[in-house]
């Protein structure tokens, strides 16, 4: 007897269309593969407000709204930190003082 592919061996020598009416037909849920450009220029992420605007350090860029959403929760879209920005709070957290982290900076730990 000789012995069958795996699903997945099968898929991977499909055309995407194939494979996608392959598994429509099968009632399995599934979505084309859209190249960068498509998903970030998709008509229903701008129509629905899916993008927000966040600054980082030189400008802004635009961030994709987390996936769920809870009513009357604003998701929380801060600025991304500067290299470094929370690198002396958090060793405080940890317990180094003042001089222990000019320490480290002095020998180029941080």
């Amino acid at each position: 007897m000789q012995p069958t592919s795996s699903p997945a061996a099968r898929l991977n020598t499909m055309e995407t269309r194939a494979a996608g009416k392959l598994l429509d037909d099968a009632g399995v849920a599934n979505a084309s593969i859209n190249r960068i450009e498509d998903f970030l220029d998709h008509p229903v992420l701008a129509e629905r407000g899916r993008w927000h605007e966040i600054p980082v350090p030189g400008g802004s860029v635009q961030a994709l709204r987390p996936p769920a959403e809870l009513a009357g929760v604003e998701p929380v879209m801060g600025a991304v930190p500067a290299l470094g920005q929370h690198t002396e709070p958090i060793l405080r957290e940890l317990g180094r003082t003042g001089a222990m982290v000019a320490d480290m900076r002095d020998r180029g730990v941080v």
